[in-house]
Protein backbone atom coordinates (compact mmCIF):
# COMPACT_ATOMS: atom_id res chain seq x y z
CA UNK A 1 0.00 0.00 0.00
CA UNK A 2 2.81 2.19 0.73
CA UNK A 3 4.83 1.37 -2.48
CA UNK A 4 1.47 2.24 -4.39
CA UNK A 5 1.27 6.10 -2.83
CA UNK A 6 4.83 6.64 -3.40
CA UNK A 7 4.32 5.80 -7.13
CA UNK A 8 1.41 8.15 -7.47
CA UNK A 9 3.16 10.72 -5.55
CA UNK A 10 5.86 10.30 -7.77
CA UNK A 11 3.62 10.55 -10.79
CA UNK A 12 2.05 13.55 -9.60
CA UNK A 13 5.38 15.48 -9.07
CA UNK A 14 6.21 14.70 -12.75
CA UNK A 15 2.97 15.91 -14.45
CA UNK A 16 3.18 19.16 -12.05
CA UNK A 17 6.79 19.99 -13.32
CA UNK A 18 5.88 20.87 -17.00
CA UNK A 19 7.76 24.20 -18.14
CA UNK A 20 5.74 26.32 -20.09
CA UNK A 21 8.89 28.29 -22.78
CA UNK A 22 7.36 32.32 -22.70
CA UNK A 23 6.89 33.82 -26.06
CA UNK A 24 9.86 34.97 -27.94
CA UNK A 25 9.79 39.00 -28.04
CA UNK A 26 9.33 40.49 -30.97
CA UNK A 27 12.01 41.41 -33.15
CA UNK A 28 13.22 45.29 -32.94
CA UNK A 29 12.45 47.81 -35.53
CA UNK A 30 15.40 49.29 -37.66
CA UNK A 31 15.95 51.07 -39.68
CA UNK A 32 18.10 49.88 -42.93
CA UNK A 33 18.75 52.67 -44.64
CA UNK A 34 18.01 56.40 -44.58
CA UNK A 35 19.90 59.05 -46.89
CA UNK A 36 19.36 62.20 -48.88
CA UNK A 37 19.77 63.17 -52.44
CA UNK A 38 21.90 65.49 -51.60
CA UNK A 39 23.48 66.63 -48.76
CA UNK A 40 24.13 70.41 -49.63
CA UNK A 41 22.08 72.87 -51.79
CA UNK A 42 21.14 76.13 -52.56
CA UNK A 43 18.35 77.73 -50.69
CA UNK A 44 14.68 76.21 -51.46
CA UNK A 45 16.42 73.50 -53.50
CA UNK A 46 14.40 69.95 -53.28
CA UNK A 47 16.10 67.38 -52.02
CA UNK A 48 14.33 63.77 -51.56
CA UNK A 49 14.74 62.02 -48.74
CA UNK A 50 14.68 57.98 -48.80
CA UNK A 51 14.42 55.16 -46.37
CA UNK A 52 13.77 51.25 -45.95
CA UNK A 53 13.14 49.81 -42.39
CA UNK A 54 12.09 46.06 -41.14
CA UNK A 55 9.80 45.50 -38.20
CA UNK A 56 8.25 48.50 -38.02
CA UNK A 57 4.16 49.44 -37.45
CA UNK A 58 4.84 53.10 -38.35
CA UNK A 59 7.31 55.21 -39.59
CA UNK A 60 7.60 58.81 -39.70
CA UNK A 61 9.58 61.50 -40.73
CA UNK A 62 10.02 65.16 -38.60
CA UNK A 63 12.41 68.13 -39.31
CA UNK A 64 14.23 69.92 -36.43
CA UNK A 65 11.21 71.86 -35.32
CA UNK A 66 9.58 68.38 -34.61
CA UNK A 67 7.20 69.30 -38.00
CA UNK A 68 5.81 66.12 -39.78
CA UNK A 69 6.54 65.44 -44.07
CA UNK A 70 4.00 63.55 -45.27
CA UNK A 71 5.43 60.49 -46.78
CA UNK A 72 4.68 58.18 -49.95
CA UNK A 73 5.37 54.92 -50.25
CA UNK A 74 5.19 52.20 -47.51
CA UNK A 75 6.40 51.37 -44.30
CA UNK A 76 9.16 49.24 -45.13
CA UNK A 77 10.41 51.45 -48.45
CA UNK A 78 9.19 55.33 -49.01
CA UNK A 79 10.97 58.68 -49.35
CA UNK A 80 9.57 62.51 -48.70
CA UNK A 81 10.46 65.89 -50.83
CA UNK A 82 11.87 68.98 -48.95
CA UNK A 83 13.08 72.25 -49.89
CA UNK A 84 14.91 73.79 -46.57
CA UNK A 85 15.59 77.39 -47.17
CA UNK A 86 18.04 76.97 -44.28
CA UNK A 87 20.44 73.94 -42.76
CA UNK A 88 18.33 71.42 -41.39
CA UNK A 89 18.30 67.99 -40.13
CA UNK A 90 15.40 65.65 -40.67
CA UNK A 91 14.71 62.30 -38.41
CA UNK A 92 13.23 58.91 -39.23
CA UNK A 93 11.52 57.13 -36.66
CA UNK A 94 10.20 53.50 -37.10
CA UNK A 95 8.18 52.35 -34.27
CA UNK A 96 7.00 48.56 -33.86
CA UNK A 97 6.28 46.07 -30.72
CA UNK A 98 10.06 45.48 -30.27
CA UNK A 99 10.73 49.20 -29.79
CA UNK A 100 11.78 52.24 -31.88
CA UNK A 101 14.74 52.82 -34.27
CA UNK A 102 16.05 56.65 -34.81
CA UNK A 103 17.81 58.02 -37.95
CA UNK A 104 18.92 61.48 -39.30
CA UNK A 105 20.11 63.40 -42.11
CA UNK A 106 22.03 67.20 -42.21
CA UNK A 107 21.25 68.96 -45.70
CA UNK A 108 23.54 71.80 -45.69
CA UNK A 109 21.73 75.33 -47.28
CA UNK A 110 24.67 77.95 -48.73
CA UNK A 111 27.35 76.01 -46.14
CA UNK A 112 29.40 73.31 -45.58
CA UNK A 113 27.92 70.66 -43.39
CA UNK A 114 28.56 70.77 -39.94
CA UNK A 115 31.48 69.07 -38.02
CA UNK A 116 30.13 69.55 -34.75
CA UNK A 117 26.76 69.84 -33.88
CA UNK A 118 24.01 69.16 -31.09
CA UNK A 119 20.31 69.71 -32.13
CA UNK A 120 17.00 69.35 -30.05
CA UNK A 121 14.15 67.68 -32.04
CA UNK A 122 11.83 68.88 -31.01
CA UNK A 123 13.12 71.95 -29.01
CA UNK A 124 9.90 72.66 -27.11
CA UNK A 125 7.76 69.72 -25.34
CA UNK A 126 5.63 69.97 -22.90
CA UNK A 127 6.50 67.76 -19.53
CA UNK A 128 6.54 64.30 -19.83
CA UNK A 129 6.79 64.60 -23.23
CA UNK A 130 10.68 63.10 -25.20
CA UNK A 131 12.72 64.98 -27.46
CA UNK A 132 15.60 63.38 -29.48
CA UNK A 133 19.69 65.34 -29.46
CA UNK A 134 21.26 64.77 -32.80
CA UNK A 135 25.03 65.16 -32.41
CA UNK A 136 27.91 65.07 -34.27
CA UNK A 137 31.57 65.09 -33.57
CA UNK A 138 33.73 64.36 -36.84
CA UNK A 139 37.40 63.31 -36.26
CA UNK A 140 36.61 63.84 -32.04
CA UNK A 141 38.61 61.00 -30.33
CA UNK A 142 36.21 61.66 -26.91
CA UNK A 143 32.83 62.86 -26.84
CA UNK A 144 30.33 63.47 -23.65
CA UNK A 145 27.05 65.19 -23.28
CA UNK A 146 26.53 67.33 -19.96
CA UNK A 147 22.53 68.31 -18.85
CA UNK A 148 22.50 72.04 -16.62
CA UNK A 149 25.71 71.53 -14.26
CA UNK A 150 25.43 67.53 -14.44
CA UNK A 151 28.12 64.54 -14.80
CA UNK A 152 29.12 64.32 -18.29
CA UNK A 153 28.12 61.12 -19.73
CA UNK A 154 30.27 59.75 -22.29
CA UNK A 155 28.97 59.21 -25.81
CA UNK A 156 29.96 56.44 -28.50
CA UNK A 157 31.27 56.83 -31.96
CA UNK A 158 31.10 60.68 -33.75
CA UNK A 159 27.68 61.01 -34.35
CA UNK A 160 23.74 59.72 -32.97
CA UNK A 161 20.93 60.24 -31.12
CA UNK A 162 19.97 60.28 -27.82
CA UNK A 163 16.59 60.93 -26.27
CA UNK A 164 15.63 62.70 -23.30
CA UNK A 165 12.71 63.61 -21.04
CA UNK A 166 13.53 66.95 -18.73
CA UNK A 167 11.71 67.57 -16.14
CA UNK A 168 11.60 71.43 -16.71
CA UNK A 169 13.50 73.32 -19.13
CA UNK A 170 17.23 71.93 -19.81
CA UNK A 171 20.37 73.24 -21.38
CA UNK A 172 23.05 70.46 -23.03
CA UNK A 173 26.07 70.32 -23.55
CA UNK A 174 28.24 68.52 -26.08
CA UNK A 175 31.90 68.30 -25.91
CA UNK A 176 34.37 66.63 -28.15
CA UNK A 177 38.32 66.24 -27.50
CA UNK A 178 40.33 66.62 -30.84
CA UNK A 179 43.67 65.59 -31.39
CA UNK A 180 45.76 65.76 -27.76
CA UNK A 181 46.56 69.33 -26.57
CA UNK A 182 44.05 71.17 -28.61
CA UNK A 183 41.13 72.51 -26.93
CA UNK A 184 37.74 70.62 -26.41
CA UNK A 185 35.02 72.01 -28.60
CA UNK A 186 31.57 72.32 -27.30
CA UNK A 187 27.63 72.71 -29.06
CA UNK A 188 24.74 74.07 -26.94
CA UNK A 189 21.14 72.70 -27.05
CA UNK A 190 18.13 73.53 -25.17
CA UNK A 191 14.82 71.87 -24.48
CA UNK A 192 11.86 74.34 -23.49
CA UNK A 193 9.61 72.38 -21.40
CA UNK A 194 5.95 73.54 -21.22
CA UNK A 195 4.47 73.07 -18.09
CA UNK A 196 1.04 70.97 -17.86
CA UNK A 197 -2.07 71.89 -15.31
CA UNK A 198 -2.83 68.04 -14.83
CA UNK A 199 -6.29 69.33 -13.11
CA UNK A 200 -7.56 72.17 -10.25
CA UNK A 201 -10.22 72.18 -8.32
CA UNK A 202 -12.43 74.68 -5.76
CA UNK A 203 -13.84 73.23 -2.93
CA UNK A 204 -16.50 74.97 -0.67
CA UNK A 205 -17.29 72.90 2.29
CA UNK A 206 -19.25 76.34 3.80
CA UNK A 207 -20.89 77.94 0.77
CA UNK A 208 -19.65 80.61 -1.38
CA UNK A 209 -19.74 84.52 0.65
CA UNK A 210 -18.13 86.92 2.45
CA UNK A 211 -15.83 85.49 5.27
CA UNK A 212 -15.97 81.67 3.76
CA UNK A 213 -13.04 79.81 2.74
CA UNK A 214 -12.99 78.50 -0.88
CA UNK A 215 -10.05 75.86 -0.86
CA UNK A 216 -8.32 75.42 -4.09
CA UNK A 217 -6.26 72.28 -5.10
CA UNK A 218 -4.28 71.29 -8.19
CA UNK A 219 -1.67 69.25 -9.65
CA UNK A 220 1.19 70.63 -12.37
CA UNK A 221 4.38 69.18 -14.29
CA UNK A 222 7.10 71.12 -15.36
CA UNK A 223 5.94 74.44 -13.69
CA UNK A 224 8.17 76.68 -11.56
CA UNK A 225 4.98 78.44 -10.21
CA UNK A 226 1.45 78.92 -9.99
CA UNK A 227 -0.87 81.87 -10.02
CA UNK A 228 -4.24 82.02 -9.04
CA UNK A 229 -6.08 85.24 -9.69
CA UNK A 230 -9.74 86.53 -9.58
CA UNK A 231 -11.22 89.04 -12.29
CA UNK A 232 -12.21 91.36 -9.54
CA UNK A 233 -9.72 90.64 -6.34
CA UNK A 234 -7.01 90.63 -8.86
CA UNK A 235 -3.85 88.04 -8.05
CA UNK A 236 -4.53 85.98 -4.96
CA UNK A 237 -1.21 83.58 -4.42
CA UNK A 238 1.71 82.97 -6.37
CA UNK A 239 3.33 79.36 -5.17
CA UNK A 240 7.22 78.96 -5.93
CA UNK A 241 7.59 75.94 -3.59
CA UNK A 242 8.84 73.29 -5.58
CA UNK A 243 6.71 70.48 -3.70
CA UNK A 244 3.90 72.79 -3.47
CA UNK A 245 3.86 73.62 -7.60
CA UNK A 246 3.24 69.87 -8.13
CA UNK A 247 1.04 69.30 -5.52
CA UNK A 248 -1.05 72.23 -3.70
CA UNK A 249 -3.41 74.11 -1.70
CA UNK A 250 -4.19 77.65 -1.18
CA UNK A 251 -7.37 79.19 0.83
CA UNK A 252 -9.23 81.98 -0.17
CA UNK A 253 -10.95 83.98 2.43
CA UNK A 254 -14.09 85.63 0.68
CA UNK A 255 -14.01 89.70 1.52
CA UNK A 256 -16.65 91.43 2.56
CA UNK A 257 -15.91 94.58 0.55
CA UNK A 258 -14.84 94.82 -3.35
CA UNK A 259 -11.87 96.87 -3.97
CA UNK A 260 -13.92 99.28 -4.84
CA UNK A 261 -15.87 99.59 -0.99
CA UNK A 262 -19.31 98.10 -2.08
CA UNK A 263 -20.11 95.39 0.01
CA UNK A 264 -20.19 91.83 -1.53
CA UNK A 265 -23.49 90.83 -2.01
CA UNK A 266 -25.23 87.74 -3.30
CA UNK A 267 -25.47 86.79 -6.97
CA UNK A 268 -21.41 88.15 -7.46
CA UNK A 269 -19.34 85.85 -9.76
CA UNK A 270 -16.46 84.62 -9.11
CA UNK A 271 -14.25 83.83 -11.41
CA UNK A 272 -10.83 82.51 -10.59
CA UNK A 273 -7.96 81.71 -13.43
CA UNK A 274 -5.42 78.84 -12.20
CA UNK A 275 -2.06 78.69 -14.11
CA UNK A 276 0.82 76.83 -13.95
CA UNK A 277 3.99 78.97 -15.36
CA UNK A 278 7.84 78.54 -16.60
CA UNK A 279 9.84 80.10 -18.82
CA UNK A 280 7.04 82.00 -20.71
CA UNK A 281 5.32 79.11 -21.23
CA UNK A 282 1.55 79.11 -19.27
CA UNK A 283 -1.30 76.68 -18.88
CA UNK A 284 -4.66 77.83 -17.24
CA UNK A 285 -7.93 77.18 -16.32
CA UNK A 286 -10.86 79.29 -15.05
CA UNK A 287 -13.03 78.07 -12.14
CA UNK A 288 -15.90 80.30 -11.52
CA UNK A 289 -18.34 80.27 -7.89
CA UNK A 290 -21.36 82.71 -7.50
CA UNK A 291 -21.54 84.68 -4.09
CA UNK A 292 -24.93 83.32 -2.55
CA UNK A 293 -27.29 80.13 -2.67
CA UNK A 294 -28.97 81.42 -5.68
CA UNK A 295 -28.46 78.49 -8.30
CA UNK A 296 -26.71 80.04 -12.03
CA UNK A 297 -26.62 78.14 -15.03
CA UNK A 298 -23.35 78.87 -16.69
CA UNK A 299 -23.61 76.40 -19.28
CA UNK A 300 -26.38 74.55 -21.77
CA UNK A 301 -25.86 73.55 -25.07
CA UNK A 302 -28.54 71.54 -27.43
CA UNK A 303 -29.01 71.25 -31.13
CA UNK A 304 -30.75 73.58 -32.71
CA UNK A 305 -32.41 71.42 -35.21
CA UNK A 306 -33.07 67.36 -34.75
CA UNK A 307 -35.19 64.93 -36.93
CA UNK A 308 -37.66 63.37 -35.52
CA UNK A 309 -37.10 60.00 -34.09
CA UNK A 310 -33.22 60.82 -33.51
CA UNK A 311 -31.40 61.06 -30.65
CA UNK A 312 -29.23 64.30 -29.62
CA UNK A 313 -27.10 64.81 -26.65
CA UNK A 314 -27.55 68.53 -24.08
CA UNK A 315 -25.23 69.42 -21.72
CA UNK A 316 -24.97 71.96 -18.73
CA UNK A 317 -22.88 73.64 -16.36
CA UNK A 318 -24.69 74.91 -13.06
CA UNK A 319 -23.39 77.12 -9.76
CA UNK A 320 -25.90 76.36 -6.45
CA UNK A 321 -28.35 73.91 -8.24
CA UNK A 322 -30.30 71.27 -6.19
CA UNK A 323 -32.30 69.88 -8.49
CA UNK A 324 -32.04 69.79 -12.58
CA UNK A 325 -35.15 69.87 -14.48
CA UNK A 326 -35.13 69.81 -18.50
CA UNK A 327 -38.45 70.10 -20.69
CA UNK A 328 -39.44 70.23 -24.20
CA UNK A 329 -42.28 72.00 -25.76
CA UNK A 330 -43.21 72.69 -22.03
CA UNK A 331 -43.08 69.12 -20.74
CA UNK A 332 -40.45 67.67 -18.40
CA UNK A 333 -38.34 65.14 -20.55
CA UNK A 334 -35.49 64.33 -17.89
CA UNK A 335 -34.69 65.73 -14.33
CA UNK A 336 -32.30 64.95 -11.18
CA UNK A 337 -32.23 64.88 -7.87
CA UNK A 338 -28.36 65.38 -6.13
CA UNK A 339 -27.84 64.03 -2.95
CA UNK A 340 -26.22 67.49 -1.58
CA UNK A 341 -25.49 70.50 -2.71
CA UNK A 342 -23.02 71.20 -5.31
CA UNK A 343 -22.24 71.52 -9.07
CA UNK A 344 -24.57 69.42 -10.93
Amino acid sequence: MNKRIAVLATLLTFVGCRTIEPSPPPDAPKVGSFTASKSRIASGEQVTLSFTTTNASKVEITDDRGRQLELSGTIESGSATVAPTATAFYVLRATGAGGRDTAFVQIAVNEPLRDLFLIAVPGSIESGQQAQLLWGAAGASQVTLTAGSGMAMPLMGTTGAVTVTPATSERYTLTAQGAPGTPPLTALADVQVRPVLIDATLISLDGVGPGKTLTFRWRTAGAQRVIVTEQTFGQLTAVTDAASVVMGTFDFVVPAQLPSGIDVADGLPLRFTVTASADGFNQSQVLTAVVGDQPVIELFNAPAAASSGTTFTVNWRTLNATEIAISAGGLPVWGTLPAELARV
